[in-house]
């Protein structure tokens, strides 16, 4: 994350960098590749307000560095299966934000 610090920090805030180092410890450093769990855990984890993880994981979404994969919104299962890219994703390649709507099916 030193490489990619400068941005993460980007304007004196660190939340992005924390949200990052929480992924990373529930993914690569376990072995795995994706991380469930909801925005109130992440934000608990990660030493910040709800809105403001849900601001950093939108702004981590945009740069690059994180992807939403899956949103689930159900009666047995509510949260998010969140990606970590070790690498920033070129431009080309990112997925757009994913927004999720009570009501929607995801495809």
């Amino acid at each position: 994350m030193e490489r990619w610090g400068f941005i993460l920090r980007s304007g004196g805030r660190a939340g992005k960098l924390r949200i990052c180092e929480v992924l990373y410890k529930n993914t690569y450093a376990i072995g795995e590749e994706t991380f469930f769990t909801s925005y109130e855990k992440l934000a608990k984890l990660s030493g910040l307000e709800k809105k403001q993880c849900a601001i950093n994981v939108k702004q981590l979404e945009t740069l690059g560095f994180i992807e939403r994969l899956n949103i689930f919104n159900t009666a047995t299962k509510q949260g998010t299966e969140f990606k970590l890219h070790l690498s920033q994703l070129p431009p080309g390649v990112r997925r757009k934000p994913r927004h999720h709507y009570y009501d929607e099916e995801l495809a």
